[in-house]
């Protein structure tokens, strides 16, 4: 049996779980870009991509940006794989993204993911 030497990067999963996750350090310094439905994804991130989506679509006609976004994603581990979601995933704009971050977030763990970033800054 060959082993193939990766390394790995330790991660602590902040789903209330206080767990160490390792994923390979290229999966970490490489995340799978989730910037529309065509990107690869597990199906149940697919299911929450058409909900955040819709919710975009709700608000997007009286949406009024209280700040400037210059970037905002979501970093998550799903099935020790990492991925990034854009907010051109669900076509939002950088301040609707932050908008529904939180909901996001909750979105995520409540499917099993054990670590979720959100990251932003001011453009």
């Amino acid at each position: 049996m060959s082993f193939v030497n990766h390394k790995l990067h330790m991660l602590r999963s902040n789903d209330g779980k206080n767990q160490e996750i390792w994923v390979a350090e290229e999966e970490w310094m490489r995340p799978r870009d989730i910037i529309s439905e065509g990107s690869e994804m597990p199906h149940e991130v697919m299911g929450l991509l058409k909900k955040w989506s819709k919710e975009i679509n709700q608000i997007r006609s009286d949406f009024q940006s209280k700040a400037d976004i210059g970037c905002a994603h979501v970093d998550f581990v799903y099935d020790s794989s990492v991925y990034k979601l854009q907010p051109g995933a669900i076509a939002a704009t950088k301040d609707m993204f932050h908008h529904i971050a939180e909901v996001i977030q909750k979105d995520l763990k409540q499917i099993g993911c054990p670590y979720i970033r959100y990251h932003w800054d001011f453009d």
